[in-house]
């Protein structure tokens, strides 16, 4: 019965009923209750309590960032290094950034329902960021004070990985209100690369910026023209999955 639900949401688009029937029942803090606080805060404490009921997901997810984050610091060190590098750590990166953004995914699948907190669409998917670029914040430092101690980067490094973040969340933000697939993914010729493109869109997005900016980072003449750029097209990515959010939020 659940393949059978998952298969039929899957040719549907349905997203959020292919993860309410794969994810597994919460086990751990069941007692934990979420304290009153602002609503931004208690939006970014049920994000985090959220991952304490998962510590699969949060640990997993430290982990993908971790390696990727170093990955993609590494890789801006020298154009000897392959930009291929750069593109792997820039998908564990993605992964671990996903897995902190549950909170965000769900509000996209909630769209239409009543606000309680006052908050209006925009703010609250905002508010969910803050446990995913926290984390990914506090990943970063860690692997940058680890490189940094065995004389593998330099202080630009640090600037960089925080600039990554930003790119990821923007990358997030589309897919998690990238909406229902177009109606030509369910035509008889072309449908099923046209559903893979329309899924896979945040992510190319990503890459694509992210690799370009890494590769021209490599080159010491360029480093910094290369970080200015990387966050002009990060904020460029972050506002495309603010028109994304906007858009949901009129068809809601």
């Amino acid at each position: 019965a659940s393949n059978v639900t998952m298969a039929g949401a899957v040719l549907s688009g349905d997203l959020r009923m292919v993860r309410l029937d794969a994810a597994r029942p919460t086990t751990h803090f069941r007692r934990v209750r979420l304290r009153a606080s602002g609503p931004r805060a208690v939006i970014a404490r049920r994000d985090l309590l959220g991952l304490r009921r998962a510590p699969l997901s949060a640990l997993s997810g430290l982990g993908l960032a971790a390696a990727g984050s170093a990955g993609l610091m590494l890789s801006v060190q020298s154009p000897r290094i392959p930009t291929m590098a750069a593109l792997v750590s820039l998908i564990l990166a993605y992964l671990g950034f996903g897995a902190w953004c549950e909170g965000l995914r769900l509000h996209a699948d909630n769209s239409g329902t009543s606000r309680l907190l006052g908050l209006g669409y925009r703010d609250t998917a905002v508010a969910h960021l803050v446990v995913p670029l926290s984390a990914w914040g506090v990943s970063v430092i860690l692997v940058t004070i680890g490189l940094l101690a065995a004389g593998a980067v330099g202080p630009i490094a640090l600037l960089w990985g925080l600039g990554t973040g930003a790119l990821l969340a923007g990358g997030h933000l589309m897919a998690s209100f990238r909406g229902q697939p177009p109606t030509a993914v369910f035509g008889p010729v072309g449908g099923m690369p046209l559903m893979i493109l329309w899924y896979t869109k945040p992510l190319l997005a990503t890459l694509v910026v992210g690799t370009a900016m890494a590769a021209w980072a490599a080159r010491p003449a360029t480093a910094w023209a290369a970080f200015f750029w990387l966050l002009v097209c990060a904020v460029g990515v972050v506002a495309w999955g603010l028109a994304l959010v906007d858009k949901r939020d009129r068809r809601s």
